[in-house]
């Protein structure tokens, strides 16, 4: 105390400056976990905390059905948990559940929906613990807002109420279907979450909103009537949510890329035509090699494909989901290569933002698919997920704390010295 008194006021300013210094630097890099700016998007790039935003992540279908029942919840939390020690940052789930059908006999009791309009409150619950547990850890959440399967209801499920729906690709067009989805849109954009009081569209834990997942119109090999509708609604999403990203939710499909391509229009996906829309902000692709017939080669040329074709839209892409069933020696060699070209591409600074596996496992969750990966019973996965987290992480600079501390030191030691 001797001491400081004698100091002149100039060193206690220094030391208070130093002090301050390393506050106001250090306090948004902190172990603060909750999430409270929006990820935007500018060029070909993501951005989030005033930075590029590069992302190893996720897919969960099932968090919000968990999280509405208290004796499956404990599972949310364990995913969410798992990512958080992985490294992950986003993950994508299901925001529907459209009449409780399933092929996993989850209960009727579950859905989001009963009938177009008519709403679950309880099951919209389940999506708000989600939301705000993922929060807490700091992790972003990937909605999707209908499928094109029937599992969970889907866009079959719309149809079924329609008397102008004769067909799976008329909810397209069927001003009944068109209208249901907005309605169903606006009430999930418009929601109060329960647990933390945010509304869903002023929530930056959601990255971005995405339309369908996988969408298809195999009826039109132009790909007109699926890029029309997804024209049509990432409008009316931006028209009510101004903070958000939109996405497509395609598996990437082209109409006139060949044979080599799996399709050739027959899915009526449209790669460049669906992502070149003025309120689609991001391109996304998935790979199913053990369904398509791929070789490693085939996979990573249409990984390539992708890029390519992304940075002449000039817009982010998002490899949002790959899988690759057991045995694990199979599945770690097809990870790492995947998992390698998405780092190298956003390292060499295409637009390669980020990718998603498909699926993080809670432990005795009863679904498997083949797909699964539970941590930390999956190591050798586990550990190249984790590897590729830690470089995606690394391509964003650190803050120059360190830099900026030695500058304010230097600035106590010449006033000690006068």
């Amino acid at each position: 105390m001797k001491l400081l008194k004698k100091c002149p006021v100039k060193i206690y300013q220094s030391i208070l400056f130093s002090f301050a210094v390393i506050i106001i630097l250090i306090a948004p890099f902190s172990c603060r976990a909750e999430i409270e700016t929006f990820v935007t998007r500018g060029g070909s790039h993501l951005y989030a905390e005033g930075q590029p935003f590069y992302y190893t992540g996720t897919n969960n279908f099932y968090l919000s059905y968990f999280a509405e029942d208290d004796s499956y919840r404990p599972m949310v939390d364990q995913v969410l948990s798992s990512a958080k020690a992985m490294g992950l940052t986003v993950i994508r789930t299901w925001a529907f559940n459209d009449g409780g059908a399933n092929r996993d006999g989850y209960p009727v009791s579950w859905a989001y929906q009963t009938a177009p309009g008519v709403y679950n409150e309880n099951a919209f619950k389940g999506l708000d613990y989600v939301l705000y547990k993922a929060n807490t850890y700091g992790i972003r959440v990937l909605p999707t807002l209908v499928n094109n399967w029937d599992d969970y209801g889907g866009m079959n499920w719309y149809n079924s109420f329609s008397p102008t729906a004769a067909s799976h690709d008329d909810f397209y067009t069927d001003p009944n279907t068109r209208q249901w989805y907005k309605d169903y849109v606006s009430t999930v954009l418009g929601r109060t979450n329960t647990y933390n009081g945010r509304v869903y569209k002023d929530d930056p834990t959601i990255m971005a909103w995405e339309l369908a997942n996988e969408a298809r119109a195999e009826s039109d090999p132009t790909g007109a009537k699926l890029r029309n509708w997804l024209d049509e609604m990432s409008a009316y999403v931006k028209a009510n949510d101004s903070n958000h990203l939109v996405t497509t939710g395609v598996e990437g499909f082209y109409k006139d890329k060949g044979p080599q391509w799996y399709q050739n229009g027959s899915t009526g996906g449209d790669f460049l035509g669906d992502h070149n829309l003025a309120n689609v902000d991001f391109a996304t692709l998935h790979i199913y090699s053990d369904f398509w017939n791929w070789d490693m080669q085939q996979a990573l040329a249409w990984i390539e494909q992708h890029i390519s074709d992304a940075d002449i839209l000039d817009k982010p892409l998002v490899f949002e989901e790959f899988g690759k069933q057991l045995p694990a020696d199979v599945r770690d060699t097809w990870y790492q290569a995947y998992l390698a070209a998405v780092y190298e591409a956003a390292a060499r600074g295409s637009s390669m933002a980020g990718s998603n596996f498909w699926m993080l496992e809670a432990d005795g969750s009863g679904h498997n698919d083949g797909f699964g990966i539970v941590y930390p019973a999956d190591a050798s996965t586990i550990g190249i997920v984790m590897s590729n987290a830690e470089a995606m992480n690394g391509l964003v600079p650190e803050p120059p704390v360190v830099f900026l501390f030695l500058a304010s030191l230097l600035s106590l030691c010449y006033n000690l010295r006068r």
